[in-house]
């Protein structure tokens, strides 16, 4: 049997006072604490970074001749769960730093007929990532549409800058095309200068498909934002990637990926064509490609350095 643990009979007085005075002495600091805590202080910082992280963008007052069905709906970082629960870390993971949710419909309507997502990723390249992400696969490309627009039955999907957008209706007549590009219009009126996508790279060959990568390239995590790219060649398909950074930040994550197949052994050897240096890999596991550390861009192929693709890369 365990023995409960008590002051000793056999200790000094001022000790028993001491002990029963304690509980009281606490319990008066933490009333006297309480009087000098300040909630109004603690609320004003936080709703005042809530506001700087959700500034609306500029949304048209009707779409479709449809006018605005009740406020727009601002979610940041710390409420996101709030509206897509389940899903908000992948957005809070790929660049997230806002959502605007607007809604559209006939005025007396008891529910929405069109609903527009508006998600700011922080960068064209993520909002970018985001859209190829969640494509289903039986969506359609739009041309003129924002920067790039997919639609697919009752949903349409388009990046504009760094907003990813997404566009519901809830009424089978409504037009989606004509609802996103009267959005696009609005926001690009309403920002100014757009800072628009950047998916080029040398003409090596015919595009298939393309996608981005936030982090860790094929489990190299030196490779982060990287655009991927399949081509058709005469030889057949391959795939070609690329990053685009600063002339600093390329030689460092060029020399990185040196390292990194130095350490694994696998054998580079630097080659040049016509003044354009580059590196070729005798690789196990890819077999053998190349790649070139540009000025602004590291750029790599998973095939053979053919002439054409060097000559290509040479003349970009």
């Amino acid at each position: 049997m365990s023995k409960a643990i008590l002051p000793s009979l056999d200790a000094p007085v001022w000790s028993r006072w001491l002990l029963s005075l304690l509980l009281p002495l606490m319990a008066g600091a933490i009333w006297w604490q309480g009087q000098h805590f300040d909630p109004g202080l603690v609320q004003l910082q936080a709703s005042a970074q809530a506001q700087a992280k959700t500034k609306l963008p500029p949304l048209p007052d009707a779409l479709l001749g449809l006018p605005r069905f009740g406020p727009p709906r601002p979610y940041n970082a710390d409420n996101l769960y709030e509206y897509i629960n389940g899903h908000a870390e992948y957005y809070l993971s790929s660049g997230f730093t806002g959502l605007t949710v607007v809604e559209y419909a006939t005025a007396g309507a008891q529910q929405p007929q069109l609903v527009a997502n508006l998600y700011h990723m922080g960068e064209p390249l993520f909002a970018f990532g985001a859209l190829m992400d969640e494509l289903s696969p039986e969506a359609q490309p739009l041309e003129g549409i924002g920067s790039m627009a997919f639609a697919s039955g009752d949903g349409l999907n388009l990046i504009l800058g760094p907003y990813y957008i997404q566009l519901s209706r809830f009424d089978a007549q409504l037009d989606l095309a004509q609802a996103a590009e009267a959005l696009a219009t609005s926001l690009r009126q309403g920002l100014g200068q757009i800072e628009e996508l950047d998916l080029s790279f040398p003409r090596l060959g015919r595009p298939l498909a393309t996608y981005f990568v936030k982090e860790a390239y094929r489990g190299m995590g030196f490779l982060n934002q990287v655009l991927e790219r399949q081509f058709q060649g005469p030889e057949g398909e391959f795939t070609a990637f690329q990053i685009l950074d600063s002339a600093e930040q390329i030689q460092i994550t060029g020399q990185a990926l040196l390292d990194f197949l130095s350490q694994d052994g696998i054998a580079v050897e630097q080659a040049e064509h016509q003044g354009l240096s580059y590196y070729r890999v005798d690789d196990p596991y890819e077999g053998e490609w190349f790649f070139v550390i540009g000025k602004t861009r590291l750029l790599g192929t998973f095939t053979a350095p053919e002439p054409s693709l060097l000559q290509a890369i040479r003349a970009d």
